[in-house]
């Protein structure tokens, strides 16, 4: 198995990892519309992070 192939494999394990779950529980007891609005949430947050990174970033190119 490849994650680099298949990243919704790779966030089915991060997210399991996350939650303290098997990807098998993740699988039987998370509903589709919950996992959507799980993706969904870690996108938003690495937008926000790579935001805050490149804001920290223009900031310090200002200072030199």
């Amino acid at each position: 198995m490849s994650f680099k192939n298949n990243p919704d494999t790779f966030f089915q394990f991060r997210l399991a990892r996350d939650l303290s779950m098997t990807v098998g529980e993740l699988r039987s007891k998370m509903s589709s519309y919950e996992y959507n609005q799980w993706v969904a949430f870690y996108v938003y947050e690495q937008n926000e992070k790579n935001k805050a990174i490149a804001l920290a970033q223009a900031e310090s190119k200002k200072r030199r």
